[in-house]
Parts: structure tokens; sequence; C-alpha cells
């Protein structure tokens, strides 16, 4: 009985924490689907406190950074799919979401190349 007791304790410790049912979702057909945001947002916060543990990060510290994106004629070139200015726009997202993430008190200016003149986005 004790050992019985054990396991069931060391079951509970183990999935104490996980909730799985929260992370079900209903999709338009009416199927339920594992929503994966939840978990994709948390080991991003994972390894972002990780990698400030590591590093040696100054918090508080305001950066100032201008992003420079080309949407000329040669963004639509279809050598990486579905197109440049897709995987760019992709990256660019990915970039910005880490970055203020990773500094939250900064300021991030956009700037659009396109026809030989830039352009302020922000």
């Amino acid at each position: 009985i004790e050992e019985d007791q054990r396991q069931d304790e060391a079951f509970h410790r183990q999935y104490e924490n996980e909730h799985t049912w929260e992370n079900l979702q209903e999709d338009e057909h009416g199927l339920l689907r594992i929503d994966r945001t939840s978990e994709l947002r948390a080991k991003r916060q994972r390894a972002l406190l990780s990698s400030a543990q590591s590093a040696s990060v100054r918090k508080g510290m305001i950066r100032y950074m201008l992003l420079v994106l080309d949407v000329s004629g040669a963004a639509g070139a279809l050598d990486l799919r579905p197109n440049r200015l897709a995987c760019m726009l992709q990256a660019a997202r990915d970039f910005v979401r880490n970055f203020f993430d990773q500094n939250p008190l900064s300021q991030l200016g956009i700037i659009l190349l396109r026809n030989g003149v830039a352009e302020r986005l922000t």
C-alpha cells in the first residue's frame, strides 16, 4: 500500500502543473485541436530568461534601432518560397517580437527602401 501511495504521489508531482485540457480549442468544424501558442510563448519566455541569466544584460537600458527593409521590385523574386518579400516580412516580424521581448524600453524605427528612395514607416 505504501508503494502504491508513493507512486501516486510521484505521479501527482510530475503532472501537477500540466493542464492539457486548457490547450484544447474547437475549430470552425467543431473538431478539437491542440493550441500550441501558450506552449510556444512559455518556451520563448524560458529561453529569454535563460539567455538573460547567462549573459550580462543591463536591464532598463533604452536602445534605439532602425530596421531597414528593401521592398523594391527585387523583393518579389521567387528564389525563396513564397517570395523574398514574404520571407523578409516574416523574419522582420520575428525580429521585432524578439527585440521588444529582450528590450522592452527600447524604440524601433522602420525604414522602407523602394525605387531608390528611403521612406520612414515608423
